[in-house]
């Protein structure tokens, strides 16, 4: 009974003999395959211990984050060494980056590093799509737009709690910009005969000096054009040329500033011959001939005041009929001329060859 205890003694010191010996042995290879490994991520130093064999491993066991303009030295796929020192930078760290000696001071207690998260705000785009059941001219918002969100992580050095740089580490959309969606309208509206029915049946009577010409506009439109010029005080022959060259007598044209109908009547000025006409449809061609030629003269009433000039008082007319009267006197005061401008002188070109040829 004795040596049989005696003998489980032994076993149980032999086992637990192997088991401290195998420990050891343990202990010893984890010592060997510990590597002391510095790393410098953009300025910030920290020892770590690791069991990697790579850069890349170590920097994945330990979750340190790469972003694509990082570069690490050395590189991923070399192989860790004791003692050895990893750098993570960027080429244009200037700032940021802290060599060995400014890391001793960065460790005094005036200088902090924090990551700082940072929402900023992502401008929605604006996207337009035809819609022919909408009239040319009008837009409706169909969806309106949202902004999107994005998050920016920094690393931030402070020195006496005030910023003194900063390195972007991260950036994420945490919520997408949402289009603002516009339908545009593309459909021209037909101009009926009944549109006339608010012009004065004495403006459709071919009066004395009326001439009709050859030209791309209808004899009753001629006639109302003549009576219209008789009105406003302006040659009839340069009225039709003005129209020419602003439509080719195209009463539904309307074109990518806003210009309506015959005489191009610009949507700016919608509202005011509204008010001083009564004019509601801009693509009528009655009521657009008799905004056109109520503005013209308006201009010719205008430069008649310091031109005396025939021709001149013409150019000048015009161009401010095609310009704006604003803009244009911006254009002479610049030490141009009537005659430099070459819209004027086109339209009074075809009033010539009207008159004399009877057709443009």
């Amino acid at each position: 009974m004795n040596e049989d205890k005696i003998y489980m003694v032994r076993k149980i010191f032999v086992m637990l003999t192997c088991i401290l010996v195998f420990v050891t042995l343990g202990l010893v290879v984890i010592k060997f395959q510990t590597k002391d490994i510095t790393i410098d991520y953009y300025g910030k130093i920290e020892n770590i211990k690791t069991m990697s064999n790579t850069v890349e491993g170590l920097l994945m066991q330990n979750k340190i984050h790469i972003d694509e303009k990082a570069i690490v030295t050395p590189g991923m796929d070399n192989r860790l060494k004791d003692d050895m020192v990893i750098r993570i930078y960027s080429e244009d760290e200037d700032v940021a980056y802290l060599d060995k000696n400014a890391y001793y001071e960065m460790a005094s207690e005036n200088i902090v590093e924090k990551i700082v998260e940072e929402i900023q705000y992502i401008d929605y785009a604006k996207q337009e799509k035809s819609n022919a059941s909408m009239t040319r001219g009008t837009t409706k918002v169909v969806q309106q737009g949202q902004q999107g969100e994005k998050v920016s992580t920094y690393v931030v050095k402070y020195e006496n709690e005030k910023e003194v740089a900063r390195k972007l580490i991260n950036e994420e959309i945490s919520k997408e910009a949402v289009p603002q969606i516009i339908d545009v309208g593309t459909a021209i509206p037909t101009v009926s005969r009944s549109n006339t029915s608010r012009v004065n049946s004495n403006d459709l009577v071919a009066k004395a000096g009326f001439k009709q010409y050859n030209i791309k506009l209808s004899k009753e439109l001629q006639i109302y054009a003549y009576n219209m010029a008789s009105k406003y005080g302006v040659q009839y022959e340069l009225f039709l040329a003005m129209m020419y060259v602003e439509s080719g007598f195209q009463p539904n044209k309307i074109s990518s500033t806003n210009d309506y109908g015959l005489c191009q009547i610009n949507k700016g000025n919608h509202a005011y011959l509204t008010r001083q006409l009564g004019v509601t449809n801009f693509l009528d061609p009655y009521q657009n001939i008799q905004a056109g030629a109520f503005f013209l003269a308006r201009y010719f009433k205008s430069w008649g005041k310091s031109v005396s000039d025939r021709s001149t008082l013409e150019l000048h007319a015009l161009n401010s009929y095609n310009r704006g009267d604003g803009s244009y006197k911006k254009y002479l005061a610049n030490g141009n001329t009537a005659t430099s401008w070459y819209y004027g002188k086109k339209v009074v070109a075809a009033r010539n060859k009207l008159l004399s040829a009877g057709h443009f």
